[in-house]
C-alpha cells in the first residue's frame, strides 16, 4: 500500500521539523529536531537546515541543526497523491485595485529615474481550520518533483510551506553556481522585450556583484527554464571561491537580496517597497536551504505560504520594469497564487 499524509503524521509529536524533497530525488526527508530549542546562526556555520527571512532584523535566521535532529527517509514512489477536495473561499487579500495603484506608483518612480525595476508582491489568505499542511507539501513534492519543496514547523514560532525552482546559490568547495531567473509566460508565445529586459537587468546586477569580489566567472544563457505551468529566462552563472568552507556567507551577503525578488537599485527599491506595500512579507523572498560541511545549497523563497492558528497566508509577486502595464502585472500575481491555492488541502 501507498503512503498517505495520515502516514507521515503519524511520525510527528511536537517537535519542530522540517520535512523536504530536493529536485529530482528519489526520496523525501523529514528531519525531527531533538528538543523544542529555536536554534538560529547568522554566519551559517552549523550543517543544517536555514531558513532565512526577506530581513534579518526581527526574525530569526532560524536553524534546525543536523546534529540535533532524527532523520527519516521516505520514497516518492511510495507515497499516495493527495486529493485536491474543496478548497474554501479567500478570507483576504491584496485587491486588483490595490495592485494596479501599486503598479503605476511603481511605473511613476522608474519614470523619473529613481528606480530602474521594482517587484510588486501579493499575498491571499484562507483559513486554517481543517488546512491538511503535510498533505499539501506532498501534493507539492509529487507535482514539481524538480522544485525544491519544504515545510518547516516550529510550534513556539511559525510554519512555512514553499515550492522554488530558483537557486541563489550552490556551493561545492571552491566552486559556486548561481542562476538568473527572471520573466514568466504560460504559453508557446515569443519572449517580449520587457522580459528580456528585466532578466539581463537581473543577470547584470549578479555579475556585478560577484565580480566585486574578485571572484573569477562565467555565464550561460539565457535558456528557457520550464516550471510547472510557468515559463521562466534564465542564465546560469559559475564561479570560483579562494576560501572553500569560509565565503558561504561572502557569497549570501553579495546575492540577496536579489533583483528579482526586491528590484534595482537594491536599497532604493527595499526602501519604496516598505513604503508601498501594506503587509511584511516576512520569509517571503528570504531564502531557505542546507548546509553540509563545505557543500551547501540554497534557494530563494518563492511561491510560498506562511500559516498560524488564524490565517494561511500565500505570496507571490512579479517585477515591474519600464512598460509594464498594470493590469497584466496583477494577472500574473493573481496566477501564481491561483496556482498554489489548487494544491491546498482540506480535511484529509
Amino acid at each position: 500500500m501507498k503512503m498517505t499524509a495520515r502516514d507521515i503524521r503519524g511520525f510527528l509529536g511536537g517537535e519542530p521539523f522540517v520535512l523536504f524533497h530536493r529536485p529530482g530525488d528519489e526520496l523525501a526527508e523529514l528531519w525531527l529536531q531533538k528538543d523544542n530549542e529555536l536554534y538560529t546562526d547568522l554566519h551559517f556555520d552549523a550543517n543544517g537546515f536555514y531558513v532565512h527571512p526577506l530581513h534579518k532584523d526581527g526574525l530569526p535566521v532560524a536553524l534546525i541543526p543536523r546534529e540535533r535532529a532524527h532523520i527519516i527517509r521516505f520514497p516518492l514512489a511510495q507515497w499516495k497523491m493527495p486529493g485536491a477536495g474543496s478548497v474554501p473561499s479567500p478570507s483576504g487579500g491584496t485587491t486588483a485595485g490595490q495592485h494596479q495603484s501599486r503598479v503605476q506608483a511603481a511605473l511613476d518612480a522608474i519614470g523619473t529615474g529613481k528606480l530602474q525595476k521594482v517587484v510588486l508582491a501579493g499575498y491571499r489568505d484562507y483559513p486554517p481550520a481543517g488546512w491538511d499542511a503535510v498533505a499539501t507539501f506532498m501534493r507539492l513534492a509529487l507535482t514539481y518533483p524538480q522544485s525544491f519543496v519544504f515545510l518547516w514547523h516550529h510550534p513556539a514560532h511559525t510554519q512555512l510551506l514553499a515550492a522554488s525552482p530558483e537557486v541563489l546559490v550552490r556551493i561545492d568547495g571552491h566552486f559556486g553556481l548561481t542562476y538568473s531567473l527572471a520573466g514568466t509566460k504560460t504559453t508557446g508565445r515569443p519572449w517580449t522585450d520587457k522580459e528580456r529586459n528585466e532578466q539581463k537587468i537581473v543577470t547584470d546586477y549578479i555579475i556585478r556583484r560577484l565580480l566585486s569580489r574578485g571572484w573569477t566567472l562565467s555565464q550561460d544563457g539565457p535558456h528557457d527554464h520550464r516550471q510547472g505551468h510557468l515559463t521562466h529566462l534564465r542564465t546560469d552563472i559559475r564561479f570560483i571561491l579562494d576560501q572553500p568552507g569560509k565565503a558561504l556567507t561572502k557569497v549570501l551577503r553579495a546575492l540577496h537580496p536579489t533583483p528579482a525578488v526586491v528590484g534595482l537599485p537594491k536599497e532604493g527599491a527595499l526602501q519604496w517597497i516598505g513604503e508601498h506595500e501594506d503587509f511584511d512579507r516576512r520569509y517571503y523572498t528570504g531564502f531557505f536551504g542546507i548546509k553540509e560541511d563545505e557543500q551547501a545549497t540554497f534557494y530563494v523563497n518563492l511561491r510560498s505560504l506562511e500559516a498560524n492558528d488564524k490565517r494561511i497566508r500565500l505570496y507571490a509577486g512579479g517585477g515591474i520594469v519600464a512598460g509594464s502595464r498594470p493590469q497584466d502585472e496583477w494577472r500574473e500575481v493573481r496566477q501564481k497564487t491561483d496556482i498554489l491555492a489548487t494544491h491546498l488541502v482540506y480535511g484529509q
